[in-house]
């Protein structure tokens, strides 16, 4: 749609699992912020089967700078081999760093995992001594005050908490003049998901001795805060058609029920309709979205949930002010209200995507228009032009070299408005193909709408503007 060159917060990313969670080990220096940018683009991209699979023989070594984010994944696939995986792990990793001991075992709490092993029950014991009594809840704020790391332990121990209880441990945190560790603790926690645990805070800062301070913004002061967002559970990233339509569907999770929503994406006009439908169990939603996708013919990249988001986010963008309110609602309710809106596929295209000496233009053109054969244009003018041709030149095909002329006037008569059209296909139908992992298809892609944009390429001798017309004049003969 766009190739700007400004960061885009969608931009598709083909790294694997394996890939995004070796990068996380390699950097343990990673803030909080940073870690929660590359869980989203972990649960975002892939699928529940696929993200297991990378999961599960990492959780063997916690202490590494993955372990973190490992964890995150568990709670958030929620799977029983994962969780069977993490016990067994964590009884041989009992080493770990207490930070790390404590997050595995709030992952397995309310399991059932950590009352099966008497190792395991008088760990989490041991651990629950820090929160328990005026005593215990001395010692916490102390570690908070001394140690501001130590407040996403605290959240996360909280979080495990049954909420009467929390609400209890909330009040007697704020109950002596807190601290501005403390403090900052208390106005994350009126960020909450949980409103049992936002009042308790705010409760909590109101009635505190000395202290009239009202909370800003988390982000203002830099901390990381939880958006409450839906869960895309499937997704769906239908063909480019020769009009440049292309459909996206998604099933999501939300905190009351199901939803799949359907959009039909323009590449030169955005968002067009969009239809919706929630439901209050899985099992219907998943059979809805089963029969949209087959009905609409969407049968070409699934589950790859980050690439579906950036093209959604490419389609609003092209929209603009001129989006539905029906559309904005499907939206915000499908992807979450924190949605941006940014042109797709900024920034450097990958390595196999550039233009280099070796490159025959014509070979890509060739092999995108056999992947895509019914991009051609079937315009009344392209009829006329065939068949003239066919009443002069018989049954041979169509050849710009040989007969230019009917060439140049369908190019000045309707291909050369049509060329960023083409552009912004090609750019979609290429970052599909990438999620593919056809890296041919989707480095010929790029390349010749790289070539597109540019005006001196705008031509009807461009590989891929002639075979274009050439294709479309020879499927006209075929139907007269």
């Amino acid at each position: 749609m766009s190739d700007q060159s400004s960061a885009s917060p969608h931009r598709f990313d083909p790294r694997s699992p394996a890939d995004l969670l070796d990068e996380t080990r390699n950097h343990p220096e990673w803030d909080e912020a940073k870690l929660a940018e590359q869980l989203d683009r972990l649960i975002g991209g892939f699928s529940q089967e696929t993200l297991i699979s990378a999961v599960r023989p990492r959780l063997r070594d916690l202490r590494e700078g993955d372990g973190e984010i490992l964890l995150q994944l568990v709670e958030a696939l929620a799977s029983p081999d994962l969780l069977d995986e993490l016990a067994a792990a964590l009884l041989d990793q009992m080493d770990l760093p207490t930070e790390r001991l404590w997050m595995a075992l709030g992952v397995l709490d309310g399991s059932g995992r950590v009352e099966a092993s008497p190792i395991l029950v008088e760990l989490r014991d041991e651990l629950d001594d820090l929160i328990g009594g005026d005593d215990s809840l001395i010692e916490l704020a102390a570690q908070i005050e001394g140690d501001p790391d130590s407040i996403a332990v605290a959240i996360e121990g909280l979080s495990r908490i049954e909420p009467e209880v929390r609400a209890e441990i909330i009040a007697g945190l704020a109950r002596e003049s807190p601290g501005p560790g403390v403090r900052a603790l208390l106005e994350l926690l009126t960020e909450s998901d949980d409103p049992r645990t936002r009042e308790a805070a705010g409760k909590a800062i109101k009635e505190s001795p000395g202290n009239p301070h009202v909370p800003e913004p988390a982000e203002a002061r830099g901390l990381a805060t939880t958006i409450s967002r839906p869960r895309i559970v499937r997704s769906a990233v239908g063909s480019m058609t020769a009009e440049g339509r292309g459909p996206i569907a998604l099933l999501v999770e939300e905190s009351d029920g199901w939803a799949v929503a359907m959009f039909d994406c323009d590449v030169m006009s955005g968002i067009g309709q969009v239809s919706g439908t929630v439901f209050p169990d899985r099992d219907r939603a998943e059979r809805h979205y089963a029969e949209l996708v087959t009905a609409h013919g969407i049968g070409t990249v699934h589950d790859r949930h980050e690439l579906a988001i950036a093209l959604l986010s490419g389609a609003s963008w092209l929209s603009g002010e001129s989006m539905t309110a029906e559309a904005r609602a499907w939206i915000s309710r499908s992807a979450g209200t924190d949605f941006q809106t940014a042109p797709i596929f900024t920034g450097t295209p990958p390595e196999y995507a550039r233009p280099t000496t070796h490159t025959a233009p014509r070979g890509d053109a060739k092999m995108v228009l056999d992947a895509r054969p019914s991009w051609r244009d079937d315009s009344e003018l392209a009829c006329r032009l065939a068949i003239e041709i066919a009443l002069r030149e018989g049954d041979v095909p169509p050849d710009p070299l040989r007969d230019p002329g009917p060439f140049r006037v369908l190019f000045e008569g309707r291909i050369s408005g049509q060329i960023e059209l083409y552009r912004r296909m090609l750019l979609w139908t290429a970052l599909a193909w990438m999620a593919e992992g056809r890296e041919d298809l989707a480095g010929a892609g790029m390349r010749i709408a790289a070539e597109l944009g540019d005006p001196q390429h705008a031509v009807p001798g461009h590989p891929f503007l002639s075979m274009l017309m050439s294709r479309s004049l020879a499927h006209v003969q075929t139907t007269i």
